[in-house]
């Protein structure tokens, strides 16, 4: 189950990369894969940390 969520997330992605590349901006949220992300010299904190708490914005 949690393979399958992973690889409609993943097309999800794809779809989104795809429209700015075409309209220059992907309106909708995505909910971002399960990476660790970091901010500035801040150790690196898994995005499942983030979620459900404040929204980010990934640049």
């Amino acid at each position: 189950d949690a393979d399958t969520w992973a690889v409609i997330d993943y097309t999800k992605v794809l779809a989104a990369g795809a429209a700015a590349r075409t309209f220059g901006n992907w309106p909708i949220p995505l909910r971002l894969f399960d990476v660790t992300v970091r901010c500035g010299q801040d150790a690196g904190r898994p995005m499942a940390d983030w979620r459900g708490h404040q929204r980010v914005r990934v640049v």
